[in-house]
């Protein structure tokens, strides 16, 4: 009778903890469908805190010049001398000059943030959302330019901007969400995309705010002569007289702006950070302005 013998004792798996599986997972920026399994208690060992985010300033980095401007509207403002349109084009571009292309027209901007991650792990930017309204004390009411919802992406991965459907949604009552502007959000804002340091080209991927640590953020937006038109009509009518004289005016622009902006750390969770509302003018500049607040040629 052969001897029996003792089974084996199985391999012993290496053990996890909970912690370590949702590190891991915030290093893949992903809500990973390993959290779905933990125990109820492994949410609190990494606790979500509320990144702290200063609004910094509403910076003018792309438009057209006041010279730019008035040949632009001009012609669509001031009477036609004895009915003649063709005469109106000409005595405009006697003062003015040539119109501008539509290229030469494009308005940008920059909102820059100061965010402190006070999480100790990275923490992406999930998405931005941007309202703004011009000429808001004036008399015949604010010019709403709309808002817009961006949506942002880990490195490596390509992406379009294009929010998906709760991207700018808020649980929490004291930030704004895409729907409390309701009619304004009409994307009459463009946006362009975000970048962590001055001179670098906007993108719709963005490294996450380090561990601990902070970052300087802006977000870029532009808006073109078709859609700026209700806004420069309030220019141009105040102008009219000067335009008509061939006087170059002053123009500038009062605007009002807020948002939100959201961080996504997959499963650990989601916070929204509201800012504004903010209000301010832009002076347009005498000689065209592209990007020259960024030292860079990036087109809108």
């Amino acid at each position: 009778m052969r001897p029996t013998s003792a089974p084996s004792p199985s391999p012993r798996r290496p053990f996890v903890s909970p912690l370590a599986v949702s590190a891991l997972c915030l290093a893949a920026f992903s809500g990973c469908p390993l959290l779905a399994h933990l125990p109820v208690q492994a949410p609190s060992l990494v606790e979500l805190l509320k990144p702290v985010v200063s609004f910094q300033d509403a910076v003018l980095v792309r438009a057209p010049s006041r010279q730019q401007l008035a040949a632009h509207y001009c012609p669509r403002v001031v009477d036609p001398p004895f009915g003649l349109r063709s005469g109106l084009e000409a005595l405009c571009e006697g003062f003015f000059g040539p119109p501008p292309s539509a290229e030469d027209m494009k308005v940008g901007f920059d909102l820059q943030f100061h965010i402190d991650n006070p999480n100790q792990f990275p923490l992406p930017m999930g998405s931005a959302l941007t309202a703004i309204d011009t000429f808001a004390n004036r008399a015949g009411g604010a010019v709403s330019l709309g808002a817009v919802c961006v949506q942002f992406c880990p490195e490596g991965v390509t992406c379009s901007g294009q929010a998906a459907e709760g991207a700018c949604r808020a649980s929490e009552r004291d930030v704004r969400s895409l729907s409390d502007f309701g009619q304004a959000a009409t994307n009459l804002i463009i946006g362009l995309g975000a970048g962590l340091a001055r001179g670098e080209k906007p993108a719709f991927t963005l490294p996450p705010i380090a561990s601990g640590g902070s970052a300087d953020v802006f977000v870029r937006y532009a808006f073109g002569p078709e859609k700026l038109w209700p806004l420069m009509q309030n220019l141009a009518a105040d102008a009219k007289e000067e335009l008509a004289k061939g006087r170059m005016p002053e123009f500038r622009i009062p605007y009002k702006l807020e948002g939100t902006l959201f961080f996504d750390a997959g499963s650990i969770g989601r916070a929204a950070v509201g800012f504004g509302p903010r209000d301010g003018t832009w002076p347009l500049p005498t000689e065209p302005l592209r990007d020259a607040a960024l030292g860079a040629a990036a087109r809108l």
